[in-house]
């Protein structure tokens, strides 16, 4: 059983959206360096260090989204429906990162990364919002 406090502590939350903020910031960074009217190609020529690293972050953060809806499967409702956003989210922009190489969609997969990226973050964080002490009046 997976609960904030428990099998998945806060922490663990918490470096989901990290991680995943970490992967936008790299991502717009390599919308910057990378040309986007290169051809068709996996690896871009031109800033291919930061490009695989924003690849290297998304398969990191493709494992961990599945280990943590693994883990929280049977966890309580909004943990697992947390998990399954936020994985749905990776999986989004993974589509989105694979389309992008593509020529004719690249602006497309652009935007799907960015809204993978939207949902992952508040699929990850409301359980940490969820989990904050209210206050009492």
């Amino acid at each position: 059983m997976c609960t904030v406090s428990d099998a998945c502590p806060r922490v663990i939350w918490v470096a989901m959206v990290c991680a995943v903020g970490l992967e936008f910031v790299v991502g717009v960074v390599a919308l910057l360096v990378v040309p986007i009217g290169r051809p068709d190609q996996w690896i871009p020529r031109t800033g291919r260090s930061v490009y695989l690293v924003h690849v290297g972050l998304g398969g990191l953060l493709v494992l961990g989204a599945g280990t943590l809806l693994a883990a929280s499967w049977s966890a309580a409702r909004v943990l697992r429906l947390s998990a399954l956003a936020g994985a749905a989210g990776i999986l989004l922009g993974a589509c989105g990162g694979m389309l992008a190489v593509v020529h004719a969609a690249r602006l497309g997969g652009i935007a799907l990364m960015f809204l993978g990226a939207t949902l992952a973050v508040f699929g990850y964080v409301t359980p940490v919002v969820d989990s904050l002490p209210s206050e009492t009046i």
